[in-house]
């Protein structure tokens, strides 16, 4: 999924996102708005590690 598609699925502006990816510190967002951003990239298969260290993509079950 390219970053204007995950803006329209999260209900972001493109700036909103650049602007948070753009960042050596804490993202210009709210949490609402990074909680969009989590639960498109979740729906898509994205796994988010707890702690909020990494994350992968989920494994097609077997």
């Amino acid at each position: 999924m390219d970053a204007s598609k995950l803006c329209v699925r999260a209900k972001l502006q493109l700036s909103t996102l650049q602007r948070a990816e753009n960042t050596d510190s804490t993202p210009p967002i709210t949490i609402a708005q990074a909680a969009n951003i989590q639960a498109v990239c979740e729906a898509a298969g994205v796994v988010f590690d707890p702690g909020g260290i990494g994350v992968r993509l989920q494994r097609d079950p077997e």
